[in-house]
């Protein structure tokens, strides 16, 4: 029988498929990088309060639909990030499936994240 992942199950499966970086290796990736993207992938109303400067806003169930429309370039270089991680985990994944080559997700907290961005 077959058995349902639980959404933990799920994100570390996604975990051992993507590049995770820490804030500051992800600024210095982001510094170097032609035309690099940051993208929030929390819900609007988490980004209201409290965001990056630089970073846009493409929420984790809406990134297959912008992404292609907005950055079609495969090798565009992507940072994703959410609150703790998860989300942007999924969302990093979600892109390297699509086709992007050039796919970070940064798992910290914004505010640890925003010592490096902002």
């Amino acid at each position: 029988m077959l058995k349902v992942k639980t959404f933990d199950q799920v994100v570390k499966e996604a975990r051992s498929q993507i590049t995770y970086l820490k804030p500051r290796m992800a600024k210095a990736i982001y510094d170097k990088a032609d035309s690099p993207i940051i993208i929030d992938v929390r819900e609007a109303e988490q980004r209201k309060f409290n965001k990056l400067k630089d970073s846009i806003h493409f929420p984790r169930g809406l990134i297959e639909w912008h992404m292609p429309r907005e950055y079609p370039n495969p090798e565009q270089v992507i940072f994703t990030h959410c609150n703790h991680g998860a989300r942007a985990t999924l969302s990093a994944l979600a892109l390297q499936n699509m086709g992007y080559t050039n796919v970070y997700a940064i798992k910290e907290e914004i505010d640890e994240i925003k010592k490096f961005f902002d």
